[in-house]
């Protein structure tokens, strides 16, 4: 007697960090009789509305036998265009990801990696950038660089930069170790998700606040930033102290 096809059993590995829109931009959905301005765009695109095109977004990767890929592509390229429809709709203040607020920044303390204790109702005055970042990922590394150069300039005038780091297992000293490998010259600390929640929830990384000397959010920016994207907000900020 045949035996039937012998189903392999599913793998799943972790895969730290991808790009928001790398893993989808292959998918797009049907142009023919498509309307609205996602039509014939990658069902990708979605993602980086609310990710940010410069974000990290901690994904569990699966290996199935192919029937069950098959079934789950076209549950993925239902659901993409179920979501782009939904995208569509005029979002709440409290859905936007991005651009000029001005709602108060919650207070918060965070045990900082050199035995101190940052508090924001404490900065009250300076102005402040808030970012939630992780060792593990990429575009994080990539944008610290411009933070230590913005503290060097700007700090003597009221700026103050705080990371937050939202590790999966990097303990302190392997965070210290890389805070010194990336001579950051701010304070820094391991967050535990009760400041991301207060801040609204962090869906990748990084994330960033710019908080005017009167404690306000000036700025909300998901996804990586540059200095040169950020500096002519920050003097203009720190003018408003004098």
């Amino acid at each position: 007697m045949r035996s039937g096809p012998r189903h392999r059993p599913s793998r799943q590995r972790w895969t730290p960090c991808v790009r928001s829109s790398s893993k989808f931009s292959r998918l797009r959905p049907p142009s023919a009789g498509a309307g609205g301005s996602f039509a014939g765009r990658p069902v990708g695109s979605f993602l980086v509305r609310f990710f940010g095109d410069d974000s990290c977004i901690p994904m569990l990767s699966f290996s199935f036998p192919n029937w069950v890929g098959s079934f789950a592509a076209g549950l993925l390229v239902v659901g993409g265009l179920v979501a782009l429809v939904m995208a569509e709709q005029p979002a709440s203040p409290a859905q936007t990801t991005g651009g000029d607020t001005a709602q108060d920044a919650p207070d918060f303390s965070l045990n900082t990696l050199d035995g101190g204790t940052f508090r924001l109702d404490d900065q009250r005055g300076d102005v402040v950038v808030l970012n939630f970042w992780a060792t593990w990922c990429p575009p994080c590394r990539r944008e610290i660089p411009d933070f230590v150069s913005l503290q060097n300039d700007l700090g003597d005038r009221g700026l103050q930069f705080v990371g937050v780091a939202l590790e999966r297992s990097a303990g302190p000293e392997e965070v210290r170790a890389f805070a010194d490998k990336m001579n950051i010259n701010y304070p820094i600390g391991l967050g535990d998700g009760s400041i991301a929640e207060k801040y609204g929830g962090v869906r990748g990384l990084p994330v960033t606040f710019v908080i005017g000397p009167e404690g306000t959010i000036r700025k909300h920016i998901p996804g990586m930033t540059t200095e040169d994207r950020i500096r002519p907000l920050l003097e203009a900020l720190l003018r408003e102290r004098s």
